[in-house]
């Protein structure tokens, strides 16, 4: 699914992303230059970048890679994943990878969480932010 769809070409995600737009416009009653971040908050929509990240951290999180806390003390890098060491862009694609990269990057009150809330309060969290690009992703994550 959009898992490893998402992770293609920024081109790819960026057209999808044009398309939603439009549609949240029509939905929302929005003229075509207005913005609708806050069409996407009101409607409770996630943005398919934002749906992307959901996804791919989920399914980090589900693997149980191994945890930056293998000392046993409590640090404040504890609950941040390992991530390998690689050579290739392809390998920084892969799902896993992917994900345990943006998991590091979330609020330390979202890593936190056990599996069953971290669906839930990621949700929110992305849908108050309305996502556009990761990179934007990792601006607002680190600034929190």
């Amino acid at each position: 699914g959009i898992i490893l769809w998402g992770a293609s070409s920024n081109n790819n995600l960026q057209r999808v992303m044009v398309l939603q737009k439009r549609a949240i416009r029509v939905m929302a009653g929005i003229a075509p230059r207005d913005s609708c971040r806050e069409a996407y908050k009101d409607l409770k929509i996630l943005t398919v970048t934002a749906l992307y990240i959901l996804e791919v951290i989920l399914h980090a999180h589900s693997l149980n890679l191994t945890r930056n806390n293998s000392h046993g003390r409590e640090t404040r890098h504890g609950h941040n994943f390992n991530l390998p060491a690689h050579r290739t862009a392809l390998f920084a694609k892969k799902p896993s990878y992917a994900g345990a990269k943006l998991f590091n990057a979330l609020p330390t009150q979202l890593k936190q969480l056990e599996e069953s809330k971290l669906k839930r309060g990621l949700r929110c969290w992305l849908m108050e932010e309305s996502i556009y690009t990761i990179g934007e992703f990792l601006e607002r994550a680190i600034g929190h």
